[in-house]
């Protein structure tokens, strides 16, 4: 008793701003939890941009081609000043 939780605040999940949780994108996107995300699987800017984050061309999105993909709307990774 006493014990109180700490809710996350919103839009900031454990991912980088602008950017969702790839941990929790997997968790509702893989339906068949393969650890892969096919394109009848992806919504949005993932399955707008398919082809270009699925870099190994194998037809699957994984939590590795995610991490390494372009940010939505041109944003740039923190750190960089180009």
């Amino acid at each position: 008793m006493g014990e109180v939780e700490q809710e996350e605040p919103r839009g900031q999940q454990g991912g980088q701003a602008g950017r969702p949780n790839i941990a929790r994108l997997f968790e509702k996107m893989d339906n068949n939890n393969d650890g892969r995300l096919s394109p009848k699987e992806v919504k949005g800017p993932l399955a707008n941009n398919f082809s270009k984050i699925d870099t190994n061309n194998d037809g699957f999105l994984t939590k590795e081609e995610i991490e390494k993909a372009p940010r939505p709307n041109g944003q740039r990774s923190q750190g960089r000043r180009d």
